[in-house]
């Protein structure tokens, strides 16, 4: 279900990198395996101006997956700037 939604709407799954419950590399995972063809490669987002927030990958149909660097599962308690900075 969620390979469809994912293809009409703009798709935004992230995780915190220190995250003990739902580690990111799961995360990653799942998401790489939908079949959608990657457009941009792992690579570093930047929070407040020149920080590396985490990192991003960005797949066809608006699909992006983005951890989140120092943030636990409940990413906006734990790093609120960077999880605004990444929904904007």
């Amino acid at each position: 279900m969620i390979k469809e939604v994912a293809a009409q709407v703009p798709f935004l799954v992230y995780s915190g990198d220190v995250d003990a419950q739902l580690p990111h590399t799961a995360s990653e995972w799942w998401t790489s395996h939908l079949g959608f063809r990657q457009v941009k490669k792992w690579h570093p987002w930047q929070s407040a101006g020149s920080y590396v927030g985490g990192y991003t990958t960005v797949y066809e149909h608006g699909f992006t997956f983005a951890t989140v660097k120092g943030a636990g599962h409940m990413v906006p308690q734990y790093r609120p700037l960077a999880a605004l900075e990444l929904v904007k």
